[in-house]
């Protein structure tokens, strides 16, 4: 195979990311059992999220502080990476997010780190930052590198805004392909289990993020979305929720 005296880490990551992410395949606790879905890779959803968190902010901004700067370069590029190290482990199946423990996001970021190590400074600090900021709202994240949780805690003090309109920008997303689901195939499946899944991190969004509860999470909505999930509750996937969905 020929060589080149040059660019061989960024050829090496770029090629990774696009043909490794375009293997992977989401969605998969759906169309598993049956259930019918537009195709999507983690590969489209690296471009959609992004994208998604952007359209977002757009709606989001008259709400928040007219003195706010947020990072959009760490947003936007943690938006971008976020799933990457899915390619990395060799799964052919994006693992739902609920399905996910310690041990996966900690066995992700050492594969992150294993191909990003190979930029300089500061630029493999602004990925290994955009890569930790979305585990920086979970309470425990002692089983990460030392390093690493040195990183989350200055993303905790530094930028939590960031880290705020990051989960609001994955769970529109979330919820939006649900939606299509539901508008485009008549799919029920998908939006049932995704609203069911999302409503505790929805009320906790409308009540920590500002404008959420105006542009996306109204109280219409939540209206609409208990009365929905609890219409098709005999589709959720999970032993007992249909008791808690019919409960809400």
């Amino acid at each position: 195979m020929p060589n080149i005296p040059l660019w061989n880490d960024e050829i090496t990551v770029l090629r990774e990311a696009q043909v490794l992410l375009a293997k992977v395949s989401r969605w998969d606790r759906f169309t598993d059992v049956g259930v019918r879905t537009r195709p999507q890779t983690v590969l489209a959803h690296s471009f959609e999220a992004p994208l998604t968190s952007r359209i977002l902010l757009g709606r989001l901004t008259p709400h928040l502080p007219s003195d706010l700067k947020l990072d959009m370069d760490l947003l936007h590029t943690a938006h971008l990476v976020h799933d990457i190290a899915e390619g990395y482990t060799c799964q052919k199946h994006d693992k739902s997010w609920k399905d996910k423990d310690e041990a996966d996001d900690v066995r992700e970021y050492e594969a992150y780190s294993i191909r990003f190590n190979v930029f300089p400074e500061p630029l493999h600090t602004h990925f290994d930052r955009a890569f930790l900021l979305q585990f920086t709202h979970k309470k425990d994240l002692s089983a990460f590198p030392e390093h690493a949780q040195r990183q989350m805690l200055w993303l905790m003090i530094s930028r939590p805004w960031e880290n705020r309109l990051f989960r609001a920008g994955e769970t529109w997303g979330y919820m939006l392909f649900a939606a299509e689901q539901y508008r485009d195939l008549d799919n029920a499946e998908v939006l049932t289990n995704v609203l069911f899944d999302l409503l505790p991190t929805n009320d906790r969004l409308a009540r920590e993020f500002p404008g959420y509860n105006i542009e996306v999470w109204t109280p219409a909505t939540r209206v609409w979305a208990v009365a929905f999930i609890k219409a098709h509750a005999d589709l959720l996937l999970k032993p007992g929720d249909r008791e808690r969905a019919l409960a809400l």
